[in-house]
């Protein structure tokens, strides 16, 4: 049920940014545990991407991915390092999206809603799974600009 719910408020907000052409603000994590990198799958579908969401009224984008990843996947972030931005035009709107790189200690777990995040899964660079292009731009800059890993 939660994913036909989600499905249909997706499709939804389709309509919408096809008719009106938005200008958005979002943030997105590339998060390494170890060797490993932290992707999800959203519960209406599609590839894999990071953990990130909307930037509020007020926001700064740092403030908004340490909100989002610990409200899809239950992470607190204490340091987060800017990769950079671009611009998607994914769904008809246009999607300024700022990236993070985050290190966290090899103990920690991930806590997903079932709802807004379906799956949650660390994996190693030599086997990450398909990516949608917006996460395929923030790994771009994560492979330019991340900085030399300490934990």
């Amino acid at each position: 049920m939660k994913k036909i719910a989600a499905h249909l408020l997706f499709f939804a907000a389709r309509i919408y940014w096809f008719m009106f052409r938005p200008k958005e603000y979002g943030a997105k994590a590339v998060i390494k545990k170890g060797d490993e990198i932290l992707y999800i799958k959203q519960g209406w579908g599609g590839a894999y991407t990071f953990p990130g969401g909307r930037i509020n009224k007020n926001e700064v984008p740092e403030d908004t991915v340490k909100r989002e990843v610990k409200e899809e996947v239950g992470i607190e972030l204490k340091t987060v390092t800017y990769l950079g931005a671009f611009i998607s035009r994914a769904f008809y709107k246009y999607d300024t999206v700022f990236a993070y790189f985050a290190e966290v200690p090899e103990d920690t777990n991930t806590t997903i809603d079932g709802f807004e995040v379906i799956e949650a899964i660390w994996r190693s660079e030599d086997d990450t799974p398909s990516l949608g292009w917006v996460a395929d731009e923030v790994m771009d800059l994560y492979h330019t600009h991340a900085p030399p890993q300490n934990i």
